[in-house]
């Protein structure tokens, strides 16, 4: 009996050991890749920052374009 445990106990080899270093190993491979997505992520988010900052300064250039072009029609009709 004591042998038989031992194949699934036995601290060097046996199958529990393996199987928790196997679940540690998928663990640490998680993890990496939680770590590659979160990187990854973090570079999406300067991107779109980026062009939403791009965007937005385009957006007040042509507000300031429609007032330049109202106020001139409106100097246009009133003369």
């Amino acid at each position: 009996m004591t042998s038989f445990l031992n194949t699934y106990t036995n601290p060097a080899n046996g199958i529990v050991q393996f199987s928790e270093q196997d679940i540690n190993d998928q663990i640490s491979a998680m993890n990496n890749q939680i770590s590659l997505q979160e990187s990854l992520v973090q570079d999406q988010m300067g991107m779109y920052t980026k062009q939403f900052s791009s965007l937005e300064s385009y957006i007040g250039q042509m507000e300031t374009t429609n007032n330049s072009l109202t106020n001139s029609i409106k100097q246009m009709i009133a003369q």
